[in-house]
């Protein structure tokens, strides 16, 4: 299906991606959120009738041009809804995981901050990766399920899975999500190794690997 709207809307002097949301998954997209593609920028919009996201242009002809990025970035945002979600295999994960790696170690390369920083950030990771004993243990009779960790990822690393799923506009399953979680964690404990090290002055290290796949 077609949207109603397929160019840019011109709102006061700036040009806007305004498209409603296909009738077939009005119920499945409502407080959703789509990562759009913006030239180099990805703006993330939540979903309700509509989406609506800024161009950042006064140009008519830059708003075509990027509004045929942005409108491809819903569109595979609409056919993973219409597909529901999916269940990515061990390396698709493993890929994920090394593209939040990888840019969290590029973006800082020329300034990685203060060491001290990135030691609290080590200690915070660390403690959100402990397995936490159920809050009514001492009390039970009986086995109880073993202690997770998910709950503790989650609150720390989720946001960061939400990213690089927009990214790729994947809606992933439940047991995907709680295979990425981990390994997302455990990226992240690399990149701040590497991060931290750099902060101290050592930059033997420059985070590159072929540990990863690449996502395909």
């Amino acid at each position: 299906m077609r949207y109603a709207m397929p160019n840019p809307k011109l709102i006061g002097t700036t040009y806007y991606l305004r498209v409603r949301v296909p009738n077939d998954i009005v119920a499945a997209a409502k407080g959703t959120v789509v990562a759009v593609r913006v030239a180099d920028d990805l703006v993330t919009a939540k979903v309700g009738e509509v989406v609506k996201v800024s161009l950042k242009t006064k140009d008519p002809a830059v708003a075509k041009q990027r509004f045929t990025q942005a409108l491809a970035s819903v569109d595979a945002h609409w056919e993973a809804l219409k597909h529901g979600p999916s269940k990515l295999t061990h390396k698709q994960c493993i890929a994920l995981a090394g593209e939040v790696r990888s840019a969290w170690v590029t973006i800082l390369d020329d300034d990685p901050g203060d060491p001290a920083m990135w030691q609290r950030v080590q200690t915070l990771d660390t403690n959100s990766k402990n397995p936490k004993p159920h809050p009514f243990s001492a009390l039970a009779v009986g086995e109880l399920p073993a202690p997770s960790n998910l709950a503790g990822m989650e609150q720390r690393f989720g946001g960061l899975v939400d990213n690089i799923l927009r990214r790729h506009c994947l809606i992933v399953d439940a047991e995907t999500r709680s295979r990425l979680l981990p390994m997302v964690a455990e990226a992240m404990s690399e990149a701040v190794g590497v991060n931290l090290r750099k902060a101290q002055g050592d930059y033997s290290d420059s985070g590159e690997t072929d540990k990863y796949p690449c996502l395909k």
